[in-house]
């Protein structure tokens, strides 16, 4: 289910000549309240590129939404150029509003979700796995135990 549309100027924020050079990187999504939890949930990005031949384009992730059980409604995820059975977006040309009918008429779904609000939740971090304390070895590793010692080997081994 669609949470936002980015309809025009994706990676650019305004009108531009043919280019491959981004402007806009960062956007923000407010998740809604409603939003049901869940354990297994993709959070997906799709775009259609404006110069060159349309092609489809898409990224994801696998996320860990903590929320209440419930459903929520909203416009299911648009895909295009991807095939004969899907619809086409010719080439721009400039007209930003090219195929934007296409999201626009998108239907509507419905989506449910378990809920999960008691959930254990593992923060990413660029270097590595974290645990909700903070506590990580030198490689990222969440350290379970949490009392600082290196639980790699033992003098007690058999060898």
């Amino acid at each position: 289910m669609v949470l936002q549309q980015e309809l025009r100027y994706m990676f650019f924020g305004m009108p531009t000549k043919l280019t491959n050079t981004p402007r806009k990187l960062k956007y923000s999504i407010k998740l809604p309240k409603n939003l049901p939890g869940s354990d297994n949930a993709v959070f997906a990005w799709t775009w259609v590129n404006a110069s060159g031949n349309r092609e489809l384009y898409m990224n994801c992730v696998d996320v860990q939404i903590i929320g209440k059980a419930g459903k929520i409604t909203g416009k299911e995820m648009t895909v295009v150029n991807y095939g004969p059975y899907t619809q086409m977006i010719p080439e721009f040309y400039g007209d930003y509003d090219t195929g934007i009918d296409i999201y626009s008429n998108a239907r509507n779904i419905t989506v449910t979700g378990p809920g999960n609000e008691s959930a254990f939740v593992i923060m990413l971090n660029p270097y590595g796995a974290q645990s909700e304390d903070g506590k990580t070895d030198e490689q990222g590793n969440r350290d379970s135990d949490n009392d600082d010692t290196d639980d790699e080997g033992s003098d007690d081994e058999d060898n």
